[in-house]
This record gives C-alpha cells, sequence and structure tokens, in this order.
C-alpha cells in the first residue's frame, strides 16, 4: 500500500494435509494483499479485541452503574466474522432503500472518521484510513492508521480471560456500551458496515487462502 512504511519479510506457507492454503503474513503483507486485489469478494475473520481499549467497556462506577470488576483483567472479546469486502457504502445503502420501497433522501449522511481507500484509477480498495490522517492533497501521512473496511454479515463471539476461562456476555451487560443501530441509514434491515483495526485480526480467509498474522 503507497504512503505507509513497511517492512519486507517473506510470507510462509504452512502444509496442511488439504487443498486449503495457509499462509503465515505480517501485517503490512496482508495490506499489501488486500490493496492489490480487485472486485468485492467474501471474507471470513477471526479477530481479538482488548477490551480494555477506550470504548470497548465503561468502568462504571457512576450512578446505578456498579464498578467494572473486569476492568484491567486482560478481558479478550474473540470473534468470527463473515462478510463482503470492496463496496461503496451510500451505494449499497441506497439500493437496498430501494428495495424497500423508500426514498434515498431516508439516508441521512453524516461525517465519517474513517477514508475509504482507493488506488490512482479511482477502483475502490477493502481498506480504510483514519481521516485524521489524510493530508489535504489527499494523500496519506506515512504512518496512516489503516483499517479492514468490511460490511458484516454474521458474527459469532465469546469473552475470555487470560486463563482461559469464559465470561458470559450477561455478566458484562451492564459496562458494554450501546451498539451502533445504523438508525440513520432508514432500513427496516440495516446494511452493517464496520472496520477493523488490523491488529486485532488473527486470521483472514479470501479467495480460498487463509492469513493467519504473526
Amino acid at each position: 500500500m503507497p504512503q505507509t512504511k513497511t517492512k519486507t519479510i517473506q510470507s510462509t506457507v504452512i502444509p496442511t494435509g488439504t487443498k486449503r492454503l495457509v499462509v503465515l503474513v505480517t501485517i503490512d503483507q496482508l495490506r499489501d494483499i488486500l490493496y492489490a486485489r480487485t472486485g468485492s469478494a467474501f471474507v471470513s475473520f477471526t479477530a481479538k479485541y482488548d477490551m480494555d481499549v477506550k470504548g470497548k467497556m465503561l468502568k462504571g462506577g457512576r450512578g446505578n452503574v456498579p464498578t467494572n470488576p473486569f476492568i484491567g483483567k486482560g478481558l479478550v472479546k474473540i470473534a468470527t466474522t463473515t462478510g463482503g469486502v470492496t463496496f461503496r457504502y451510500d451505494e449499497g445503502v441506497e439500493r437496498r432503500l430501494q428495495k424497500e420501497g423508500k426514498d434515498v433522501e431516508d439516508h441521512k449522511k453524516g461525517v465519517s472518521w474513517s477514508h475509504a481507500v482507493t488506488r490512482e484509477d479511482g477502483t475502490l480498495t477493502p481498506l480504510s484510513v483514519h481521516a485524521a490522517d489524510v493530508n489535504d492533497d489527499g494523500s496519506f501521512q506515512t504512518l496512516a492508521r489503516t483499517y479492514l473496511r468490511f460490511r458484516q454479515d454474521s458474527s459469532t463471539s465469546h469473552y475470555e480471560l487470560p486463563d482461559g476461562s469464559l465470561v458470559e456476555k450477561s455478566e458484562l451487560q451492564p459496562w458494554l456500551p450501546k451498539s451502533n443501530n445504523y438508525k440513520n441509514q432508514g432500513l427496516d434491515k440495516p446494511l452493517q458496515f464496520q472496520t477493523i483495526a488490523f491488529s486485532s485480526l488473527v486470521s483472514l480467509t479470501i479467495d480460498g487462502v487463509t492469513y493467519i498474522l504473526r
């Protein structure tokens, strides 16, 4: 991917004994692979989210909400997600509005914190960067924060402590922030658009190849 610092490290193909191809890659390598891939695609990935990161959990201790006992305990959320990449969000929402018999004006567009990455020829990539890392001329800062940009179709997850013990979502519920309900789309069945930091990815499968982050 142009305009970001990358370090060339040879990827490693892992023999699996099956037709499935598994490749060990670095974050930079995976970004470059996705940047080079043209056209929409189906993906599945596993991610590990650090629940101590700002915005993942509330600290509590105010009003009727008790102090969160899981803060600083190394809790992570492990999720397996399927969806699509390389799509134009606004156009997707408007197409779905038309299918639901609604006016495209029902989509109340806002200002996004992320900026979709396109190639020099104008074609879209599966990547986005933090809008604050985009220069006035449209170029990206050298260490721009990059993300995988995807449409979520399904996702399953669980919460886990460092010793491997599981925490039920119901135990965490008082300290979980409200999820995005996408009301601004004006849809009965919202398009679940999301981004994920590459540092959270454990593995990603696209075009029949599974890339494992190292």
